[in-house]
């Protein structure tokens, strides 16, 4: 067969695009290394440039295979899709799918519903939220994270969505405790902070990118939970520095919470999807979930966020702070 005709041969160039590496190019395909070796240098021969720089480790693809690679992607991915289909057309297939458990609640085991229903033999296994470093084992298949990735070798990581707060507190534990005017005068209040796998305390505030003095409370109860981090609030138990507004729209709307020190958010977090490359590459079903969510997902909570910054716009004014506060 013509190096022009070979379908896997043009796979074995997307994935070792992908990859920077034989070796791994072979074990997603399940080939041998030399004859992925052979594949891609018969490839290079018949199309007349080199398709990588091996010099470098992992080996960098030439822009010339870049722009072959961005044209052939499509291709090998439908050809993936119908070669699945036509091997096991009734094969139940599962995702594990790692989240912050209280977004599950509130949102995303309604995403995974949809996703299923439109997609009858796709199956979820829900699992605890994981670091970006843990999903290079083999106990899940796609993890939310709130944040972006230091390091994301071997991994796909596409954002869906980016969003920030306010503090926040009851009109009951105001008129019991006074309403915080600076940076400063939260030593004299009780906080509630939120602490998860991905998730550390937050230190400072921003107002216009500009971070705040170091948080200093007089206490602090800690969640590993946004819900019950709404709880403590709704029980006028302290301010709340990072619950998302996505939770407690009602609550704002009615009044049963308040914003204080007006202009001041936490530093955003980046919502986004993982995935392992090679899982991938081997399988196109993960990659079109992955692809969905991504869209679907972004869509759905920046509605929701809207809902809470339009909620704390009406009801904001004159509700937990009569006047503006200083500068700390």
């Amino acid at each position: 067969m013509k190096p022009f005709e070979n379908l896997v041969a043009w796979e074995a160039l997307v994935v070792a695009s992908k990859t920077g590496s034989i070796t791994r190019t072979a074990l997603i395909l399940d080939m041998e290394i030399t004859r992925v070796s052979r594949l891609l240098a018969e490839l290079e021969d018949a199309v007349g440039f080199p398709f990588f720089d091996k010099r470098r480790r992992p080996m960098r693809p030439t822009p010339e295979c870049i722009e072959l690679v961005n044209k052939l992607e499509p291709l090998i991915d439908g050809f993936r899709m119908l070669r699945a289909e036509n091997a096991a057309p009734e094969e139940t297939f599962r995702i594990r799918f790692a989240a912050p458990a209280e977004l599950s609640q509130d949102y995303l085991i309604g995403f995974l519903c949809t996703y299923s229903n439109d997609h009858p033999n796709t199956v979820f296994s829900l699992v605890p939220e994981v670091r970006p470093n843990q999903m290079h084992g083999t106990d899940v298949d796609a993890a939310v994270l709130n944040h972006m990735p230091d390091d994301d070798t071997g991994l796909v990581i596409r954002h869906f969505h980016s969003s920030s707060t306010v503090p926040l507190a009851t009109p009951e534990y105001l008129e019991k405790h006074g309403t915080p005017r600076t940076i400063a005068d939260l030593a004299h209040h009780t906080g509630l902070a939120y602490q998860s796998v991905n998730n550390p305390p937050i230190t400072s505030l921003y107002r216009n990118g500009v971070a705040s003095a170091p948080l200093r409370w007089q206490k602090t109860h800690s969640c590993s939970n946004q819900l019950s981090l709404k709880t403590f609030l709704l029980n006028h138990m302290g301010i709340a520095t990072d619950l998302f507004l996505g939770h407690v729209v009602n609550e704002i709307q009615t009044g049963r919470i308040v914003p204080v020190l007006r202009g001041w958010e936490r530093k955003p977090w980046h919502m986004c999807i993982a995935t392992r490359m090679e899982d991938e590459l081997k399988t196109p079903r993960l990659r079109a979930f992955a692809e969905w969510f991504a869209v679907y997902a972004g869509n759905a909570l920046r509605v929701a966020s809207r809902a809470g910054w339009r909620a704390l716009n009406r009801n904001a004014k004159g509700k937990a702070e009569p006047g503006r506060e200083e500068k700390s």
